[in-house]
């Protein structure tokens, strides 16, 4: 199950890479904060990616960009 603590986290840890990263980026920096499995880190990006937060590009068959969606 996926944490809501974790959205936030997620959303913190793109601006601070000014607004885009890499997945295994991304969960690097929240493996480090606590357990979480590889299955779930997906499963958060897809929720962000539904409610508009992120958009997500594959690069390659196993990796993907995530990039901070602005709302001005």
């Amino acid at each position: 199950m996926v944490k809501s603590n974790f959205i936030y986290t997620m959303v913190e840890a793109l601006k601070r890479r000014g607004g885009s990263a890499e997945d295994e980026e991304l969960y690097l920096d929240l493996s480090k904060i606590s357990e979480l499995a590889r299955s779930d880190f997906m499963k958060l990006l897809m929720k962000l990616e539904i409610l508009g937060l992120v958009r997500v590009y594959r690069l390659s068959k196993d990796r993907f960009k995530v990039e901070l969606v602005s709302r001005d």
